[in-house]
């Protein structure tokens, strides 16, 4: 499995599940134009406690590992979960956003963007993306803002 299969198989699960998603950071950046490698899919998705077994249902050993306790918690803080897919290393991290307007008008903004033959999935937009990879680096979380910016 590569990343543009993992992505394809996120986007046909949280679509199936009715849970509302877009995709953003590195494969948003790629998919906007800047070429790079990531080893995982990063997803704002809107995942409650009522998709839970459902989910793990979806992305069950052994072609997955996804921890229950792990999703419990990110739901209930507001956080970041994994689900992992062991054979190929790479991984899905899955961000909840937290009830409020910045994130709601986030949602509002992504644009479904085809991605490959026949598979069309939601993107953050541009500016979202870049605004929250500025968000990141000043808390510390990124060593390569330049990527962002295509700056050699």
């Amino acid at each position: 499995m590569d990343p543009s299969e993992l992505l394809r198989v996120a986007a046909e699960q949280f679509e199936a599940l009715g849970i509302d998603y877009f995709v953003t950071g590195s494969m948003a950046t790629i998919t906007y134009g800047e070429p790079r490698f990531t080893n995982d899919v990063d997803i704002v998705a809107r995942v409650k406690l009522g998709h839970v077994d459902a989910l793990l249902k979806q992305y069950a050993s052994p072609d997955f590992y996804c921890s229950r306790g792990a999703v419990i918690q990110a739901i209930e803080s507001c956080r970041m979960f994994n689900i992992i897919h062991p054979t190929s290393g790479l991984k899905l991290d899955i961000m909840i956003p937290e009830d409020d307007a910045f994130n709601e008008s986030r949602f509002e903004r992504c644009r479904k963007l085809s991605v490959g033959e026949q598979m069309d999935v939601y993107f953050a937009s541009p500016e979202d993306v870049i605004l929250k990879k500025l968000c990141y680096f000043k808390q510390g979380g990124s060593e390569n803002i330049s990527a962002i910016f295509a700056v050699s």
